[in-house]
């Protein structure tokens, strides 16, 4: 009854000792020799890592909170097979299949869920999680801390601002050319305020696409704005999606597969600035705010503010009102989540961050979303606590990280950190937010930290005329992402030899 273990990993460990190895990169870890990480003290960790331990005839595999680290792996007979590249589990699946629910899913959202692809046989390490293999079995243990909610400001502000001291203490130290990739939105002018009062040695950094969009004409007025109010140059890089290669689209299929996402902007922008500055550099990025503060709709829009409604407020007319005006825009049938269980499937399976249920899905597609709900979060009792877990589980660990940690790991930048996307600010949400401030005011403890931390009013910048022109490649764009979409379909089809079963 004793499994064989077959790993593959395609890079050397961060750190090791006798009976353990530390892969990937943690920026608040720095003893790489003597002293690795007890495991339960994982959840202190910041970064995308693994840990493997050895011990008698155990193999224990844990995954960082986000899985940004990601693992596969495969069960056949006595033996598992698990590696960091899932083309190197392709062979031992000679007749792949299409898992038919997580097809599904996929096709809705462009990624699959924490712990599973559409492959039959190839299952992901869940986020949060340790794989253990020990004699006769096989389990996924979860690390997700159970916490209840006490929602409160003065300690959501003092919980997330020292939490971000620490990780600009830890870039310090890294003594690196520091890039912050900055979007002249509050996330990054947050992120900017901590490098300054930190007297850290780095560039903020535009990536312009050519032709602009409107938007991007927009997010470049911004950052021209905030470069005036705080006397600071920022390089502007342009960058040309339309000429990228077919060489690259084919990679990004490849690599992105299941974390299907429009890439170029990152994939081609993190190229032109190591080709500026180097790969020995400390890549700052934003990404996870959105959804670790808000779930997604935080938009000064009036879509946003009624998607606000009916992810905290479901019975409010409010969200009443918001689920009709979603149903005449998209001529779809939803219906507002009731029960804590509709809830929390409208998490892992919402429609463009709106928690709703689809009414034109079947009941077995929605009893497989049961299922893996109950399985994930079967160790917890807060229901704050397993809504965040689900978030983690679907686009966090999907497209909204992968996307960054791919376009720098194919680039050879190895130091790419996410401030916002430690488990810090995780719990500190789950634990101290309020819904009632988010409602009004989206991302509120960004706009908090700005204004008591630094005293830097975001009101101004937005404030800033919007520029006369009209040009636009809204068009181009569509184009461009068409072409790119066509080549992941191309690459389901060289992995798999059925879409239906």
């Amino acid at each position: 009854g004793k499994y064989s273990v077959h790993l593959k990993f395609h890079e050397l460990p961060f750190a090791e000792n006798e009976d353990s190895f530390f892969f990937g990169y943690s920026f608040n870890f720095q003893d790489k020799h003597l002293n690795l990480p007890a495991q339960e003290n994982v959840d202190n960790l910041k970064g995308h890592w693994f840990k493997t331990t050895f011990s008698n005839d155990k193999i224990e595999i844990t995954t960082d909170l986000f899985s940004g680290f990601r693992l596969y792996y495969v069960v056949l007979l006595e033996n598992v097979f698990i590696s960091d590249k899932y083309e190197t589990l392709l062979s031992k699946l000679p007749n792949r299949t299409i898992q038919n629910h997580e097809y599904t899913y996929y096709q809705r959202h462009n990624y699959t869920t924490g712990g599973q692809t559409f492959i039959d046989g190839i299952k992901k390490i869940s986020p949060s999680s340790s794989l253990i293999i020990d004699k006769g079995f096989i389990a996924e243990k979860l690390h997700f801390q159970d916490l209840n909610r006490r929602s409160n400001l003065k300690y959501y502000i003092e919980s997330i601002h020292l939490d971000l001291n620490d990780t600009f203490q830890n870039i310090e130290q890294l003594s690196k050319k520091t890039i912050l990739l900055f979007s002249g939105g509050k996330d990054s002018c947050l992120l900017l305020n901590y490098l300054l009062k930190s007297n850290i040695n780095f560039t903020p950094v535009f990536i312009n696409n050519i032709p602009q969009s409107k938007n991007g004409q927009e997010d470049l007025l911004k950052v021209k704005s905030v470069s005036r109010k705080l006397n600071i140059s920022i390089d502007i890089i342009d960058i040309k999606c339309s000429e990228a290669s077919e060489e690259l689209l084919k990679d990004i299929a490849q690599k992105q597969v299941f974390d299907r996402h429009f890439s170029l902007v990152f994939y081609l922008g993190i190229k032109e600035i190591k080709s500026k500055y180097g790969e020995d550099i400390v890549l700052i990025n934003g990404q996870s705010s959105d959804n670790i503060f808000s779930f997604g709709p935080s938009e000064h829009s009036i879509m946003s503010y009624f998607r606000r409604y009916i992810l905290y407020k479901p019975n409010h007319f409010i969200s009443k009102a918001g689920l009709v005006l979603l149903m005449l825009k998209t001529r779809k049938r939803f219906v507002l989540p009731k029960t804590e269980q509709e809830k929390l499937i409208g998490i892992l399976d919402d429609y463009k961050y709106t928690r709703v249920l689809d009414k034109t899905m079947s009941q077995d597609y929605y009893d497989y979303l049961i299922d893996y709900i109950k399985a994930k979060t079967s160790h917890l009792n807060s229901f704050y606590s397993k809504e965040m877990y689900l978030r983690i589980a679907s686009y966090l660990q999907g497209s909204d990280n992968k996307v960054v940690l791919n376009s720098a790991e194919y680039n050879g930048v190895k130091h790419i950190i996410m401030p916002f996307a430690t488990p810090q600010m995780v719990y500190s949400s789950i634990e101290f937010k309020d819904e009632n401030l988010e409602l009004k005011s989206p991302k509120y403890i960004v706009g908090q930290l700005l204004v008591h931390i630094f005293s830097f009013d975001f009101k101004e910048i937005l404030k800033t005329p919007k520029d006369k022109k009209t040009a636009s490649n809204f068009n181009t764009l569509s184009q461009i992402e068409s072409k790119v979409f066509d080549h992941y379909d191309k690459r389901i089809d060289q992995i798999v030899k059925t879409k239906k079963m």
